[in-house]
């Protein structure tokens, strides 16, 4: 858009600051393992989107000096040699992880672009820029601003605080529906599952438990021998899913880029642990309610007719 945009929204009353960044061409790098990252030119005088973010480094950038991304930063850290565009830059500063796209940004200053030649800037033009970012006044509507943008330029796009990232946000919620349905008919199975197994468990054993019952075992001891059982089959399956899912995260996290950008770990934290203790008891309270039907059943018979039948 042209910078006469970002002129005439500024000059809002209801506006408390605004600034605006040029985005450059998109960097793809050839070694290191780095993703394509962005050039992101920007007004250090005005800004409040980069610097807020700053980790480390100067809190104004000198001529030649730039900031970088979390994420470049970890592969390239602070270094004099680089060279952007053709002129030779220091990285001085990095950014703190965001989680958007700034982690893999290059940030320059606005003096530095006109020394850039226009063949290294792609289709950028002079008097262009990418992006207004703005800060409204305290107690304003943002929907308000939004109208009074729009009465100036109605063709300008405009996305609100709430509308970033509602795409995402979007696609998680469709996501956890997704699983939740999954999760529920494999619960369905899995109590199918066991009740089918201890009832064959149940009918193969019913002449031990007869016995068991005339020589004076009470149902509350065949219900404790059977179901415990149960919990002990179950916690040792549980256990086996849990170190196959953490293997898969561990070994997939970086082939996919939601995993990446969501941050899933394997390391032991206390929110893990915690995770692992209620998978363990959810797959140990299925077993147990697809377990507890024929168990009671046994557990209910007559001993001679038990020793009879078998």
């Amino acid at each position: 858009m042209d910078k006469s945009v970002f002129d005439s929204v500024r000059s809002l009353a209801d506006i408390k600051q605004t600034t605006f960044h040029i985005y450059l061409n998109t960097l793809a790098s050839g070694c290191c393992s780095i993703d394509e990252g962005q050039v992101v030119v920007f007004d250090q005088d005005a800004d409040f989107v980069v610097r807020p973010w700053l980790a480390a480094g100067p809190e104004h950038l000198a001529p030649g000096q730039v900031y970088v991304g979390s994420y470049v930063y970890e592969y390239l850290g602070l270094i004099n040699t680089a060279s952007l565009f053709g002129q030779g830059v220091k990285v001085v500063g990095h950014l703190e992880p965001t989680n958007t796209g700034l982690d893999r940004g290059v940030f320059m200053q606005l003096g530095d672009l006109n020394k850039i030649s226009a063949g290294a800037v792609g289709n950028y033009q002079p008097g262009k820029i990418s992006i207004i970012f703005i800060k409204v006044r305290d107690g304003v509507s943002p929907k308000k601003v939004v109208d009074d943008i729009r009465s100036i330029n109605p063709t300008v796009g405009i996305m609100t605080r709430g509308d970033i990232g509602s795409g995402v946000r979007n696609t998680l919620s469709d996501i956890v529906r997704v699983f939740s349905i999954t999760i529920s008919i494999s619960s369905l199975l899995a109590i199918l599952l066991a009740w089918t197994t201890f009832t064959v468990l149940a009918n193969e054993r019913r002449r031990e438990v007869g016995i068991l019952r005339a020589i004076g075992a009470h149902r509350g001891h065949i219900l404790q021998l059977f179901l415990g059982e149960a919990i002990l089959i179950s916690a040792i399956g549980g256990l086996l899913g849990v170190v196959a899912g953490h293997s898969l995260i561990h070994f997939l996290s970086d082939d996919f880029n939601l995993l990446s950008r969501l941050g899933a770990v394997t390391t032991f934290t206390t929110g893990n642990i915690t995770i692992v203790l209620a998978a363990m008891a959810a797959g140990v309270g299925v077993c147990l309610i697809g377990a507890a039907i024929p168990v009671i059943r046994l557990a209910n018979m007559e001993p001679l007719l038990a020793i009879k039948e078998e």
